[in-house]
């Protein structure tokens, strides 16, 4: 644990923590059990580095593994292995989240709490990663714990495209992390994009009636959907709509 605090306290703008090559095959593999042998094989590893291997090249993307972090989360012995990023940034959270192994999300999240809003180079956090890969089981067993670890910063964050996690599930298609968003966080339908563009006016301009209806339904207590109709240069989900598709009407 000691090695494990003081290798984040010292994780700063020039260095970079890296995921070991046989961390990242069994992360990418989804063997929780491996992975549970890897970790706990390591307790104990001696070394000022705490078993991590360090690159002096400047890091471009900010990780929050912050000794004070680390202190609140008590994460397991061996956690300190999972604290590392890949070449692209990527944390072990990032690379099950975009393979779907929703075992090994939910064991990363539970050792290692500070990686569920950790974000990647392209500023994708894993829950971008599981909604563009359309693994909603990850996505559920992300959102509650982004949302109970920081309020609703998190889940608002965008990436490089100026694009929230809801944003990306639209421009992927993947309807049931849609369906998910709108039934555990609406209030994302409210948020748009860098651009301006809502997920709502995003999804009438792939001509998905079943997205443009879930972005609209109305929450389990009937109160009626956040959803913003904002689009590109004044233009609105109803312009798009009238253009597109006739199905979508109803909805609107």
């Amino acid at each position: 644990m000691a090695d494990a605090v003081a290798a984040a306290a010292g994780f700063g703008p020039h260095q970079k923590m890296t995921l070991d090559a046989d961390l990242v095959q069994v992360l990418t593999a989804g063997d929780a059990v491996r992975l549970e042998e890897l970790l706990m094989g390591r307790e104990g590893c001696g070394g000022d580095d705490g078993g991590y291997r360090r690159t002096d090249v400047a890091l471009q993307v900010s990780i929050n593994v912050g000794a004070a972090a680390l202190r609140a989360a008590a994460p397991r012995t061996g956690t300190s292995s999972l604290l590392g990023v890949t070449s692209n940034g990527n944390t072990a959270l990032h690379l099950v989240a975009s393979r779907g192994h929703v075992e090994l999300a939910k064991l990363i999240s539970e050792m290692a709490p500070s990686l569920v809003a950790t974000r990647n180079k392209c500023l994708d956090t894993p829950l971008h990663c599981a909604a563009k890969a359309g693994h909603r089981d990850v996505a559920a067993c992300l959102l509650p714990m982004m949302r109970a670890a920081e309020g609703t910063a998190p889940l608002r964050a965008m990436n490089q495209l100026g694009a929230t996690a809801l944003h990306e599930a639209v421009r992927h298609g993947r309807a049931e992390v849609v369906d998910l968003f709108m039934a555990e966080a609406p209030e994302l339908a409210a948020v748009t994009s860098g651009d301006g563009v809502s997920p709502l006016y995003l999804a009438a301009t792939t001509g998905s009636v079943r997205m443009v209806a879930a972005l609209l339904r109305p929450s389990r207590d009937g109160t009626p959907s956040p959803a913003s109709f904002a689009g590109r240069e004044g233009r609105t989900a109803l312009h798009v709509a009238a253009a597109i598709s006739k199905g979508m009407w109803p909805f609107l």
